[in-house]
């Protein structure tokens, strides 16, 4: 029975000890100066598994979207302390009993390594925000110019040697400039230092930082300091509101470049043995310029394809004098073109053809433009007469 027990406690322990389940947890990282260097640990921890004799832990980086073993290392502890260069990481745990054969390992764990960079501070500017409502917040805005400033990062202000006073971020600018906020009822009027950590742990600081309520403080010049003014109903001072749904009004010259969907209906003589071209396209460019305020006319170039689809069509270019009417919301415009074009594919000896037509044109933003509208188009071949209307529908834009 003697020698029974200690086999028995054995068994109890290899089966309590796996029973535990092995979970690993987010890393945490810490910073040393080495040689005037700073270098970044990760530290890697777990729970569960508090009977194995050791534990494995397997650590995979990510290359091109998928995971390849970057580290593979013992320990008896549950931590393991590692340095990795910046990447994306997983990490998973084996446990090893103690007759050293190994159980179920833990979940894999995500672990991201940033590039770890110092904010560099080079200014400061700041006012004072008062909405003048007593249930609305009042207090600080500060206004931080530097470089590497990563968003995501900390900003605090202190007291020489006291404790440090969270802000709130309003606004970072693409790593040069921070806009925070300062409650006043967590900050008394007196003398800072700011300080921003980044989220790699790299942080840096500036002192002598007053901050003043407006009854006892000369705001800075209007082009370093920022001060929020509270909002008003009726602000003479105010930009009007934009009539139109913010459309800019038109200038003298108004151009555009636009493409369409022009098919063909042939209403006179044969072309190419059809009736109906359906595959057309084409694209303009014109410039139009204002007439005693009334119209706007100028010059349009035109090029254009119709195509039956089977291998029949034709190519061409053309200009047109166009002449632009708006409304007074300036909004829409009544378009009115005449002109000529010329097939330049296939080749053929009389190539000219006229052509007239009207199109709605409606601006939808202050840049994107469409377009509906109806030509005709006539020519002579060979003593042989033939025209064709082409509907068209286009987008463009204004430049």
């Amino acid at each position: 029975m003697a020698t029974r027990t200690p086999r028995l406690l054995l068994l109890i322990i290899i089966l309590v000890g796996f029973s535990s389940f092995l979970s690993a947890q987010s890393a945490n990282y810490y910073s040393v100066i080495e040689g005037g260097q700073t270098r970044f640990f990760q530290r890697l921890a777990w729970s569960g598994g508090e009977y194995a004799l050791r534990y494995e832990v397997v650590i995979e980086r990510s290359v091109e979207g998928r995971y390849i073993a970057h580290l593979r290392d013992f320990t008896t502890s549950l931590f393991i302390i590692v340095s990795l260069p910046p990447g994306e990481y997983r990490f998973r745990v084996i446990p090893y009993d103690i007759l050293d054969r190994p159980g179920e390992g833990s979940r894999w764990v995500n672990l991201d390594v940033r590039h770890a960079v110092r904010p560099e501070l080079m200014g400061m500017s700041s006012g004072f925000y008062s909405s003048g409502i007593d249930d609305q917040p009042s207090g600080y805005v500060l206004k931080i110019e530097g470089n590497d400033i990563v968003p995501g990062a900390e900003v605090f202000i202190r007291r020489p040697g006291g404790t440090l006073i969270p802000s709130d971020v309003l606004s970072f600018g693409e790593g040069s400039e921070i806009l925070i906020f300062v409650d006043d009822n967590k900050a008394d009027p007196g003398e800072y230092e700011l300080v921003v950590k980044n989220p790699g742990g790299l942080e840096s600081s500036i002192g002598g930082i007053v901050l003043q309520k407006p009854d006892s403080f000369s705001y800075p010049e209007p082009e370093s300091a920022v001060v929020l003014e509270p909002e008003t109903e009726d602000d003479s001072a105010g930009e009007p509101e934009p009539e139109n749904g913010g459309l800019k009004p038109l200038g003298p010259v108004f151009g555009s470049i636009g493409a369409a969907w022009t098919p063909a209906v042939f209403l006179l003589g044969e072309f190419y043995d059809t009736d109906f071209f359906p595959f057309g396209f084409s694209a303009h460019i014109n410039a139009v310029f204002s007439v005693f305020g009334i119209f706007y006319i100028g010059p349009e170039l035109t090029a254009f394809l119709h195509t039956d689809g089977e291998g029949e069509g034709f190519l061409g270019v053309g200009f047109n004098l166009l002449a632009m009417k708006w409304l007074s919301n300036q909004r829409v415009a009544f378009n009115f073109r005449i002109g000529g074009s010329s097939i330049i594919l296939p080749e053929i000896e009389e190539e000219l053809m006229i052509n007239f037509g009207a199109s709605v044109l409606l601006r939808v933003t202050n840049k994107l433009l469409f377009e509906i509208g109806l030509e005709y188009v006539s020519m002579s071949i060979e003593d042989n007469t033939f025209g064709f209307i082409r509907p068209w529908i286009g987008i463009g834009g204004k430049f």
